[in-house]
């Protein structure tokens, strides 16, 4: 086998892996965490679920994408392509990074109930790390109605305003079991 096609291969085996491997895990997760009773209880007002959820969903979603990722990461490796030839490796390795903060923190909320201003703080972490790590992660320009405007050092805090917007807009969401991975 040649080092493309065993290169391409382990990239669909990735990409069916973060498709169907993550059911197996949400599975798993879900399991684990009614288990240990680390469940979402109705309470009439906010929760409006009929019977308590298990939290930690977003874990799952998390370590399937880096199973996925470490396959793809092997699959240069045997291709003999270094990760500095790989273009927008930072910005992947930042976007990785972030997710892991993320999901610890919303673990922790899972757990604690966390204020949202100390939310907001840890997700303006993970927005700066996504922007200074990731080149490719800066908003350098914008169109509109056919006109370019270049956003020059506007870019880097218009990037991260982006970012804790995407952020919140999935977590006002996530409420409702399962709409916030379906979006996300």
């Amino acid at each position: 086998m040649s080092d493309f096609s065993f290169f391409a291969y382990l990239s669909m085996v990735a990409a069916y892996f973060a498709c169907f491997g993550s059911l197996f895990i949400t599975a798993w997760v879900r399991d684990v965490a009614e288990a240990k009773d680390f469940v979402d209880r109705p309470d009439g007002g906010r929760k409006s679920q009929k019977a308590p959820v298990a939290l930690g969903g977003g874990s799952a979603v998390l370590i399937s994408t880096a199973v996925s990722l470490a396959l793809v990461s092997y699959a240069y490796i045997s291709a003999d392509i270094a990760p500095n030839q790989v273009e927008g490796f930072s910005s992947l390795l930042s976007l990785g990074i972030a997710a892991v903060l993320l999901c610890l923190v919303g673990l922790y909320d899972d757990l604690y109930n966390m204020r949202g201003v100390t939310k907001l703080v840890w997700q303006l972490v993970a927005a700066c790390i996504i922007v200074t790590m990731g080149p490719d992660m800066v908003i350098r320009e914008l169109e509109v109605f056919g006109f370019v405007i270049d956003l020059h050092h506007l870019g880097v805090p218009l990037a991260i305003l982006w970012i804790l917007a995407a952020v919140n807009s999935l977590n006002l969401i996530d409420g409702m079991d399962g709409l916030a991975t379906s979006i996300g």
